[in-house]
């Protein structure tokens, strides 16, 4: 970023699962992302999660907002990550997706 501060980060990295088990029921399966598709441990994801956040606080000033996205399986590690590396955190915001189906779109 060439010393320049963000106004935000938003981040969804990967969730430690494989691909088959966070979507693509349909024709498209997507192959698994090249690192935490579920090869790694808890205290590994974890380890990973605080090394991806500490890289957009790095960049971050006081005021900066982070939306970091999280699969249900894996919130308790980002919740427990968040803790030990902000002084805050403020608001869960909970997307209840039943299908992956775009409506209203032409």
């Amino acid at each position: 970023m060439n010393g320049a501060s963000a106004a935000a980060v938003i981040c969804d990295p990967p969730y430690n699962l494989p691909a088959r088990a966070i979507g693509g029921r349909g024709k498209r399966q997507h192959p698994d992302f090249a690192f935490a598709a579920g090869e790694m441990h808890c205290a590994q994801f974890r380890e990973f999660l605080s090394q991806t956040l500490s890289n957009g606080i790095a960049v971050s000033t006081e005021s900066t907002l982070h939306f970091i996205f999280m699969d249900w399986r894996h919130i308790g590690d980002l919740i427990k990550v968040g803790d030990e590396l902000y002084d805050e955190m403020l608001n869960l915001a909970v997307w209840v997706k039943s299908n992956a189906v775009r409506t209203g779109l032409r």
